[in-house]
This record gives C-alpha cells, structure tokens and sequence, in this order.
C-alpha cells in the first residue's frame, strides 16, 4: 500500500488518525506486509502488529528529525530512496541515502503455498466486499 500520510510515525506529523484506524480495520485483518509514506521529511521502518510501515522520500524539501517510538525499528534524519526488488515468494527493499549508503534493509519470503491460501482467505472475507 502506498499514501502520502502515516498511520504509524514519530517525529514530524506524527500519526494521521484515519490512517491509523485504516491499518487496523482493513490493512491488517488482509494482511497487508508493507505501507509506504511520505508527508514527513526524515526516514523511518516501524513495525506494527507485523505490517512495516516505511515514511519515505523527502524529495529535496527541508529535513526534520525524527523521533523514536516503541515501534521504531530504524529512523534517519536525510534524504534517502528506495528499491525494490519483487520475486513471486519474495519482496526486497534497500533504502539509500543520498550519497548511495544503505541505510537500512528488509527481506519478506512468501512460500508460493502461504500466498495461495493468503489469496483464497481474502476472497472470502467479507471485510473486503465492504470496500
């Protein structure tokens, strides 16, 4: 999933509360693993009741630092970008700084089995016809 304002973020704009409620109705009952997000002008990974929430990109406007929460699993006050790299059973993300540093990285496997079942459950839910 990708917005411009954060359910989950320290520092900055903090949390958007409809966000928030959005994760926790929809996105986690589906099983969402990741949500991008800007609106903040720092880095930041936070995990949430297993979905990974990154804010991203400040794409050249004033840095702000960022704080750190119980969730915060790395947070860096710079510009940064990130790519992905997709396989049917996997998901990589690097995130660079701007002079091309890692600053941080996350690897997700899905056997091709859990994906499957994953897709006939979500079929079936009624949370998602309500959309």
């Amino acid at each position: 999933m990708a917005f411009h304002k954060s359910a989950f973020c320290a520092g900055g704009h903090e949390e958007d509360r409809d966000m928030v409620i959005m994760t926790r109705e929809i996105f986690e009952p589906a099983g969402v693993d990741i949500v991008l997000t800007g609106h903040n002008h720092f880095y930041q990974h936070n995990l949430v009741n297993g979905v990974h929430h990154f804010v991203m990109g400040p794409a050249g406007a004033r840095l702000r630092p960022p704080h750190l929460a119980e969730y915060t699993q790395k947070a860096v006050k710079g510009y940064n970008f990130g790519l992905f790299t997709v396989t049917p059973e996997s998901l990589k993300l690097t995130v660079y700084g701007a002079e091309n540093k890692v600053l941080d990285t996350l690897e997700l496997q899905k056997p091709a089995a859990a994906k499957a079942a994953l897709l006939d459950e979500r079929r079936l839910s009624p949370l998602l016809l309500k959309l």
